[in-house]
């Protein structure tokens, strides 16, 4: 029987040909799952197509679709996450020195070399582009300066409507803006070289693990050779922004004489544009002037911690050398928080935040801006109100306690200099050396941080000021 099946033909499992690796790979393959992208996107960027649209303006119109989706997303997280910290403040009162100590590692990390990065910050950019934008300024300031230059004459308004004047004054005040901060900038690098020839204080560098163990900038200042080049490129670029205004002066003085004259108009013009000008970059020059006292700063800091290891302290000495100046690290970052918190009990302008607490206050103030003195949102108000000052007054508390624990490690430290044993008298005087040494380095960080508050709560009282006198 030639059709009957044997059992011997039907193949078992063990005898089952297995598939070679290549024919396994390819089956893999197959069964993956292909990625078609965002389908959405590509229908509608077909559509577009079919409507006849060039591709150039399909892609930067999906990718601007794209991006405000993104955006949206990203408001609806803030907004909810906002919410969120506002319904849940009361607790996060009770748990501000967990928070507090969480962050205290990470900040004292970054404020070590804080000053590096703003160094490389600065380097990064050729011509600092400190200007500010004048396209968002109101219109309404720009009409003022207008009538205060012309005592509310009605000259100009034979040449050209509101709008073009509108024009006119922010180009013009756009050309002097960028004029006058090349020339701070020069004078910046012009102070950077000059220090250097008769100070000699170039750039210096101390290795990176050195300087966290001594609580100090790794690096400061720069390269003779590196400020010699700026010194040029803001020269080139000086000369350029000076022929561009003079350009811009003389095309409108042509325009206004043919139709009468307007030179002493202009002149008062250009002097109402200088000094608004002015006003505006008050605060460019006064973080030059902050940053020059902190390289001085910089420098006397390692000036010190050499003249520390110059003594040759022993290893012990040196060990708590740096657990005091460690301390009193972390002591100022803690008076730094609270100055900036104190201040932020009279002020409402919101400000830019690193962790929940600055969070939270700025929700309070964003809403307290929001409120409307009506009989209904008193009570409201006044709840927020009370709910910033609970907040801000709890953190200060636990900053405090935290402070009182690094002043106990600092003062048992510095009394191991002062204990009696057999060798006092024959080093008491090498004692008092070493201990002069850290304590003077000590007071030193104590007035460099003193400086930094100093010049952020300036910064930020003048920032505020400039709000309440021009609100967006």
């Amino acid at each position: 029987m030639d059709n009957e099946v044997h059992s011997c033909d039907i193949p078992s499992p063990s005898n089952e040909i297995q598939p070679t690796v290549q024919e396994q790979q390819e089956r893999n393959e197959i069964k993956k799952k292909k990625s078609h992208g965002n389908r959405k996107a590509q229908r509608q960027r077909r559509r577009l197509l079919r409507q006849g649209i060039d591709p150039y303006t399909v892609t930067k119109m999906c990718y601007q679709n794209g991006t405000s989706q993104q955006q949206q997303s990203q408001q609806n997280t803030n907004s909810t996450t906002n919410e969120t910290i506002v319904d849940h403040s009361t607790a996060m009162i009770q748990k501000n020195g967990i928070i507090q100590q969480q962050f205290m590692d990470t900040k004292t990390a970054m404020k070590l070399n804080q000053d590096v990065s703003t160094t490389k910050e600065e380097n990064s950019q050729m011509v600092t582009n400190y200007s500010v934008d004048y396209k968002n300024i109101p219109d309404g300031i720009f009409i003022q300066m207008l009538s205060s230059a012309f005592h509310n004459t009605d000259k100009l308004n034979l040449l050209m409507n509101q709008e073009e004047q509108i024009l006119f004054i922010r180009q013009y005040t756009n050309l002097i803006d960028r004029l006058y901060c090349l020339q701070l900038q020069q004078s910046q690098w012009n102070y950077y070289h000059h220090i250097g020839i008769t100070q000699n204080i170039w750039t210096a560098r101390m290795a990176k693990h050195l300087a966290e163990k001594n609580s100090i900038c790794h690096a400061y200042g720069r390269s003779k050779t590196f400020i010699q080049q700026r010194q040029k490129q803001i020269e080139k670029h000086l000369q350029q922004a000076q022929y561009a205004v003079q350009q811009f002066e003389q095309e409108i003085i042509i325009k206004m004489v043919q139709h009468g004259d307007y030179s002493f108009e202009m002149k008062v013009l250009f002097s109402v544009i200088e000094k608004f000008v002015q006003r505006k970059q008050r605060s460019i020059q006064y973080d030059y002037e902050y940053k020059r006292e902190i390289l001085i700063l910089d420098v006397t800091d390692h000036q010190l911690v050499n003249e520390f290891f110059k003594i040759e302290p022993k290893k012990s000495q040196i060990i708590s050398a740096r657990r005091i100046w460690q301390a009193t690290q972390k002591l100022m970052i803690i008076e730094e928080d609270i100055a900036l918190l104190e201040y932020r009990l009279t002020s409402t302008q919101l400000q830019s935040a690193s962790n929940l607490i600055e969070n939270m206050i700025n929700d309070i103030d964003a809403r307290l801006k929001q409120s409307h003195q009506t009989a209904e949102q008193i009570n409201e108000i006044k709840k927020l109100q009370d709910l910033k000052h609970d907040i801000i007054h709890q953190a200060v508390l636990t900053s405090r306690r935290m402070a009182n624990d690094l002043t106990k490690i600092i003062e048992k430290e510095k009394k191991k200099f002062t204990l009696q044993n057999r060798f006092i008298q024959s080093t008491a005087q090498w004692q008092k050396l070493v201990l002069d040494a850290i304590d003077k380095r000590q007071q030193h960080m104590i007035k460099r941080v003193n400086f930094t508050i100093k010049h952020k709560l300036i910064k930020l009282s003048n920032a505020s000021k400039d709000y309440n006198h021009n609100p967006s």
